[in-house]
């Protein structure tokens, strides 16, 4: 049976992968493991970056994540767009043309009573 990752390894795997597509995009490449050593290179005209430059490169990567929280939390708050054109709908906030088209699905296909 495979061995599943946890949080931080998947975590780690992410940087990687993207670091190793940052340094090389043209180059092919399998990561099985969150780990510089388990690095299969499939592109023989292409010099494989080394540790170091992918951990200068997954360093990179980690700040952009963490100057981004803000946005994925973001993201994570806000209701789904179904939802917020619901809400737009329900009050009157919306250009005529789709108030129209949304009252003809909600007509065509009606919410059932009792939910």
């Amino acid at each position: 049976m495979a061995r599943g990752f946890n949080s931080e390894e998947v975590h780690i795997l992410s940087l990687m992968a993207q670091s190793l597509n940052d340094l090389c995009p043209d180059a092919d490449w399998m990561l099985p493991q969150p780990d510089y050593s388990s690095l299969i290179w499939e592109s023989p005209d292409i010099e494989p970056p080394s540790l170091e430059e992918i951990e200068a490169q997954m360093i990179i990567n980690q700040q952009k994540h963490d100057d981004t929280r803000w946005l994925r939390d973001r993201i994570d708050a806000y209701p789904s767009v179904t939802d917020q054109l619901d809400m737009m709908y329900h009050a009157n906030a919306l250009p005529q043309e789709l108030q129209d088209l949304l009252r003809s699905v909600k007509e065509t296909y009606p919410k059932p009573t009792g939910i």
